[in-house]
């Protein structure tokens, strides 16, 4: 979609408008030692409710690589037994086996993108335009800053809605949104079955369907995280819906959850503008919803990707 010379320029003036840096200057980031075994990593990233973080030489005060859930999710689903839910399963011990006294650093994500503090948030922008989540801030002299991600970056573009009204009113049929190819589990299909979905096409959530093909809620890396969390692991061999509920039911009465849509419906429709989708994906605090007409039928799927995309400046 072509926008209009005033589209342009407004997005223009926002992206430079602030630095990486000063983005992130309030961050306080969580960040795992280089030396820290991969068990301890992961008990990190479950006792922190987060999906991925930076992995640190601490001496040096250099970035080595990025430790992410899929990593950890990846490997565990690597041992779980294939057909069969197992009879007895200790998730502590299966975190155990995924790397015993191996420090995190020998498995990290060694290759991640990077911004410098100084760089105006134009750099990131089209980093995300282009499938990558998360960016590092580094320094000159190779002095890690902190992380910049997709939500971040989106959160700030919800706060300056007002700045860039003309595309934001703009529905997102009329951008030619409606696109992308809805992946999809069955509300009766098994945990695992969704998680390896996600896994095989590196996504992080899938949508759930009943009989009649309607949207009815979604799979994602954070509902694994649960799994992990609570060490209810023999909720992988449970079908989707029935976890979904128990998920819910258990946030319900979460003292975290004031904020939250204890039901969230992660759809929006094709007439809905781009400003309204932007909210529901801070709101919701997903990369993607899917798009969907009166029958809760999906038609397309809009991400974060999707939009940073449609924001990038031009060269």
């Amino acid at each position: 979609m072509v926008l209009s010379e005033d589209d342009v320029r407004a997005e223009t003036e926002l992206w430079s408008s602030m630095t990486c840096g000063e983005l992130i200057k309030q961050q306080n980031a969580i960040v795992i030692n280089a030396d820290e075994s991969v068990e301890g990593a992961c008990e990190i990233l479950l006792k922190n409710n987060i999906l991925s973080a930076p992995v640190e030489n601490l001496e040096k005060k250099q970035l080595i690589g990025v430790f992410t859930y899929r990593t950890l999710v990846e490997s565990l689903v690597a041992k779980l037994p294939q057909n069969k839910r197992p009879q007895e399963l200790n998730m502590s011990d299966l975190l155990h086996s995924v790397g015993p006294k191996v420090p995190v650093a020998n498995i990290v994500e060694r290759t991640f993108s990077s911004v410098l503090p100084s760089d105006t948030l134009a750099v990131p922008v089209k980093q995300f335009g282009n499938r990558i989540h998360r960016t590092a801030v580094v320094a000159e002299h190779g002095e890690f800053e902190g992380m910049l991600s997709q939500g971040v970056l989106l959160g700030f573009l919800q706060a300056n809605l007002p700045k860039l009204k003309g595309v934001m009113s703009r529905s997102l049929k009329d951008l030619g949104m409606v696109k992308g190819t809805v992946l999809a589990v069955a509300h009766d299909s098994l945990v695992i079955e969704g998680v390896k979905l996600l896994l095989q096409k590196n996504i992080s959530s899938v949508a759930i369907t009943n009989a009649r093909n309607a949207i009815i809620g979604a799979l994602s890396l954070s509902d694994v995280k649960w799994i992990l969390r609570k060490r209810h692991y023999h909720f992988f061999w449970l079908e989707v819906d029935k976890f979904l509920g128990h998920v819910k039911r258990e946030e319900a009465f979460s003292s975290d959850n004031q904020a939250r849509d204890t039901y969230p419906v992660f759809t929006v429709g094709s007439s809905r503008s781009l400003g309204e989708a932007v909210q529901k994906l801070v709101a919701l605090r997903t990369h993607r919803l899917w798009i969907v007409e009166n029958s809760m039928s999906p038609s397309g799927v809009i991400s974060i990707t999707d939009i940073m995309k449609l924001l990038t400046p031009p060269e």
